[in-house]
């Protein structure tokens, strides 16, 4: 992770915030994210120095950039899945290092909000994030200082995207083969 993205100091923490369940055309993630950060920087009661999309995906990264500019801080260059889009935690680089994401602020549309302080395992993670509300549950979490995730998460996933969209744009699909596999 280069150091002009990442702070240099490793007490500072990284989080992430998206959506589980449904895809719900009525329901405006904007309102439950706000909650559920404000939520987390209560509990964490530390500085938070950037925002990492928990995968790249068009929603992931949509709720990333406005955390972000939100609390007017950087988007970091990686993701927690590898490059795609993927709907299970057990899919996230981090579940191959067994790290923690607790504590995790889960708010759901019904309007109930909750600390998950404490997990055993990553399959009981995913189970209680999909059965917390009825139609979607909206988390913020997964806070980690930058030596915790170094070399556990895939870095430029974010730009890559960025790039990959813009020549779709374009309409230059053969510059998406000359693209690295």
């Amino acid at each position: 992770m280069p150091d002009t993205i990442l702070c240099r100091v490793s007490l500072y923490l990284f989080i992430t915030a998206f959506g589980v369940g449904s895809s719900i055309k009525d329901i405006d993630p904007v309102t439950y994210i706000k909650k559920g950060v404000k939520e987390l920087l209560n509990y964490l009661g530390k500085k938070v120095k950037g925002i990492i999309p928990v995968e790249i995906g068009p929603t992931s990264l949509a709720s990333a950039f406005f955390i972000a500019s939100e609390l007017k801080l950087p988007i970091v260059d990686a993701d927690f899945v590898g490059g795609k889009s993927a709907p299970e935690i057990f899919l996230e680089t981090i579940s191959l290092f067994k790290l923690n994401r607790t504590p995790l602020v889960l708010v759901g549309t019904e309007g109930n909000i909750a600390i998950f302080t404490k997990s055993i395992s990553f399959k009981e993670e995913e189970r209680i994030l999909r059965t917390f509300s009825k139609e979607k549950t909206f988390v913020v979490g997964y806070p980690f200082s930058k030596k915790t995730l170094e070399k556990k998460i895939e870095t430029g996933t974010v730009s890559e995207a960025l790039k990959i969209g813009k020549i779709i744009n374009s309409n230059n699909f053969n510059d998406l083969l000359k693209m690295k596999n």
